[in-house]
């Protein structure tokens, strides 16, 4: 009985131009007699051409090099299958059929995987694996396949083109300003709205059936996410689904192998259809480190816990020693009230801004003055007033309990989504710069006994992200709590609250000179509302921030 070589060649692809590079063809080192088989395959990125049956992925030149494992085997229509001849990875894969006549011009070739036990079943893992950052040695046994006709050359051989039948997801997250050191990806788990993995079967054009399975979870070694670009070679993570169209939900699972401490990430993907033949970059950022986030009381020159040290640092907890001295004039003998308003006790860099200077040109009558002043020192670049009011009449702020971010070696959840102000600027036929005016367009939303409560206007939060398309548009701040709890409380205010549930953030403007009142004005929200809360106490600590 004759025995029978098929060749099948690897290529290169240039995404780009979809161009092939010239192939050389390698003979096996113990090369059997027959006819041999001769392929080349194709693979597209995104919208653009994928071979067997692991494949190098260069992102930035738009190329992917295909090949062959030495663990392969491919099929014809009559099961009759064949095992690689080669013991190394190779870009061409020779492949000898020891029973069988071949004298047709062509024939259906299949490959269905590594573990493939028939020429038309193919079993897409609900579990893959794969040990090491940009590598694809696994997606033979994770449900890659692909069909091909073979055709008799001149020569007595056959050659043939590999068409991948599946579809592929290359991960690619990262992370924003990671101090610690120790944070990988552990597993990426796909949830589509419909299946994505199980049985299948194969046919020359392609898979068909419905599968079993709506969600795979593929298990990373642990791969650095410390990346803050986009980068294969560090954390590059590739998944084999069926084809079709998805909506599919991507959960990230990250740990910190110092400590142990793990989280979850979700990003939902807009609804897209999967091409067989084709690999998708997914990239992702995942979190940003906030765990250097100072508090500040209203316009102090340092932080409310500058050279002190914390009793726990994770919780953000310190000690009623550490309290800036911050008591109102005329209930401290540390005050001389002049004029000018003079303080002469200690910690005078962490307490509040007592002599702010009044906004030049502008008077707005209101329960405690007619003036408005503003930061000189720590909170001198945060958003004014008149910038909150812009932000919540026309930000579109967005609840997100998804989005994630890292504070202290944990990873939690929560925080805004608001619209930058470029883009509210453009959608209201105005300039970046106008919405720092101060002017009388918003004075309803300033007065600071608006509101149910007197305590500043209020509304509720939109919920959710942005879509993916429309995310560019937004930038998001974490609910980073306070220091000091509810105000007119009596909680302690060496403690960190509504962390992860509210975020309260700094106003660079000021309506009440600290005489005659503890308030000012703070950017707030949590799950259900957003404010421009105007009786935030001036001694409490807050972050800072920047209008974006």
């Amino acid at each position: 009985m004759r025995k029978i070589l098929f060749y099948a060649a690897a290529l290169a692809i240039v995404l780009a131009s979809c161009s092939q590079k010239d192939m050389t063809d390698k003979t096996p080192e113990t090369e059997k007699q027959g006819t041999a088989f001769e392929g080349t395959s194709e693979v597209n990125t995104g919208e653009n051409p994928l071979s067997r049956t692991s494949l190098d992925y260069d992102r930035a030149a738009r190329t992917l090099t295909y090949y062959w494992e030495p663990n392969d085997k491919i099929w014809l229509d009559d099961n009759n299958s064949a095992e690689a001849d080669f013991t190394v990875k190779a870009t061409t894969g020779c492949f000898t059929f020891t029973s069988g006549t071949f004298n047709a011009p062509n024939y259906n070739v299949y490959y269905t995987g590594t573990n493939g036990t028939s020429h038309n079943t193919v079993n897409i893992a609900t579990t893959q694996t794969q040990g090491t950052p940009n590598t694809t040695s696994h997606i033979g046994e994770s449900g890659d396949c692909g069909t091909a006709l073979a055709t008799r050359t001149s020569a007595g051989k056959y050659g043939f083109t590999l068409t991948h039948r599946s579809a592929y997801l290359c991960f690619l997250p990262r992370t924003t300003n990671v101090t610690e050191t120790g944070w990988v990806l552990t597993a990426v788990k796909v949830t589509s709205d419909n299946n994505i993995a199980g049985n299948y079967t194969l046919t020359p054009t392609g898979l068909t059936g419905t599968g079993s399975s709506n969600e795979i979870t593929l298990n990373t070694g642990n791969f650095d996410i410390s990346n803050a670009a986009t980068s294969l070679d560090t954390n590059g993570a590739y998944m084999v689904i069926a084809p079709g169209v998805h909506t599919l939900t991507v959960e990230y699972t990250v740990k910190n192998t110092n400590t142990g401490n793990t989280g979850t990430i979700v990003k939902h993907l807009d609804s897209k259809d999967y091409k067989a033949n084709t690999l998708y970059p997914v990239t992702a950022h995942l979190f940003e480190d906030y765990s250097n986030t100072k508090y500040y009381l209203w316009d102090a020159q340092e932080d409310m816990w500058h050279n002190k040290t914390p009793a726990n640092y994770s919780e953000g907890l310190y000690t009623a020693a550490d309290e800036p001295a911050s008591e109102l004039p005329g209930f401290s003998s540390f005050w001389i009230f002049g004029p000018p308003l003079q303080y002469t006790g200690p910690d005078a860099d962490r307490i509040y801004n007592y002599n702010p200077p009044q906004v030049p040109s502008f008077t707005f009558s209101h329960g405690y003055s007619n003036t408005i002043q503003y930061a000189t020192r720590s909170a001198k670049d945060c958003p004014s007033v008149w910038e909150l009011a812009w932000y919540y009449d026309k930000g579109d702020i967005r609840w997100d309990g998804e989005a994630a971010f890292l504070f202290r070696g944990k990873i939690y959840h929560g925080g805004a989504w608001i619209k930058k102000q470029s883009e509210i600027a453009a959608e209201n036929s105005t300039t970046v710069a106008a919405l720092k005016n101060h002017d009388h367009v918003y004075d309803n939303l300033i007065d600071p006994d608006a509101g149910m409560m007197s305590d500043g206007v209020s509304k509720t939060i939109g919920q959710g992200a942005p879509s993916t398309a429309a995310l560019k548009k937004y930038f998001f701040l974490p609910a980073l709590g306070n220091y000091g709890g509810a105000n007119m409380s009596s909680d302690p205010k060496y403690k960190l609250y509504h962390f992860a549930t509210e975020g309260f953030y700094t106003c660079s403007s000021n309506y009440c000179g600290v005489n005659n009142a503890d308030y000012c004005w703070a950017f707030k929200f949590n799950s259900s509302k957003v404010q421009i809360y105007s009786l935030n106490s001036i001694r409490f600590g807050l972050p800072l921030w920047k209008a974006k």
